[in-house]
């Protein structure tokens, strides 16, 4: 058999870097990356969020999203970065980093229904 490397090199806190807890890491063997049309690599997706015009359109619900793409999905994420984030008409921007996920077929966004007022009026996202 061999040894299974998950290089990392960063922050996995709040308060640091882009705020992530958690990171999905491609495997190296023996210390080296391994075959990148077999382990794609770790790209960084910027999604914009905008929040709608309307009457009470923001939330302080926590947010949630999953990109899914032809080559995977990154599972649920939580939207965050350290700012009072969905406010109404207010275009928030958060990154993503995983696995290449190919080209975005399809994104799930929703929130945990928390807070005096979770409703939210979602007015658009854009992933790049």
């Amino acid at each position: 058999g061999h040894d299974n490397f998950f290089p990392c090199g960063r922050w996995l806190a709040t308060d640091e870097d882009d705020g992530a807890i958690s990171i999905e890491i491609p495997t190296a063997v023996d210390g080296e990356q391994i075959n990148t049309k077999r382990h794609p690599p770790v790209v960084t997706y910027v999604v914009s969020v905008t929040t709608g015009h309307r009457r009470g359109a923001g939330t302080d619900a926590n947010v949630y999203a999953t990109l899914w793409g032809t080559l995977g999905d990154t599972g649920k994420v939580r939207l965050s970065n350290h700012r009072n984030n969905f406010e109404t008409g207010r275009t928030d921007v958060f990154s993503i980093s995983c696995i290449d996920l190919g080209d975005i077929t399809k994104l799930t966004i929703g929130h945990d229904n928390t807070g005096l007022a979770p409703g939210w009026f979602l007015s658009k996202v854009n992933v790049r």
